[in-house]
């Protein structure tokens, strides 16, 4: 899921419980579930290096 929006609608659709907007917000902090995001890329970083790097391991 990628909203709250769309989490609340499937919580009604397949289970049937209707949960108000602050409420699915409270039930996602007690849960403990957060966006999940990619680590920074080091501006500085060798992309054809790693490219090699990663065809000539593969064997």
């Amino acid at each position: 899921m990628a909203t709250q929006g769309q989490l609340q609608h499937w919580l009604q659709q397949e289970m049937g419980v209707v949960y108000s907007q602050s409420g699915i917000s409270v039930l996602l902090s007690r849960l403990k579930v957060k966006l999940k995001t990619g680590r920074p890329v080091n501006v500085r970083k060798d992309q054809v290096g790693e490219a090699t790097f990663k065809k000539t391991s593969l064997s």
